[in-house]
């Protein structure tokens, strides 16, 4: 069974103006080593096209609800580097 989270946020203006490069680099040094920690995998979405309320959008599943549970809790991410 996969276990699925809708995550809804907004980014701030800083992050936004970044270059899709400098995106993907966080992506590569932040939530990859977690989503492969916990055995997860994340589809990230922009949404400002769509919506005013949040900038983007994630879906993030993994096959143990336990595992997805750690990799969302904020202990998971406190580490990355910002």
């Amino acid at each position: 069974m996969t276990y699925t989270v809708l995550f809804l946020y907004s980014l701030p203006c800083v992050c936004l103006a970044l270059s899709s490069e400098a995106h993907e680099a966080f992506d590569e040094a932040t939530l990859e080593p977690l989503l492969k920690k916990y055995d997860g995998r994340a589809l990230l979405y922009d949404a400002e096209a769509f919506t005013a309320c949040y900038s983007d959008f994630a879906l993030f599943e993994a096959g143990d609800l336990k595992d997805l549970c750690f990799f969302l809790a904020f202990q998971a991410m406190q580490g990355a580097e910002r």
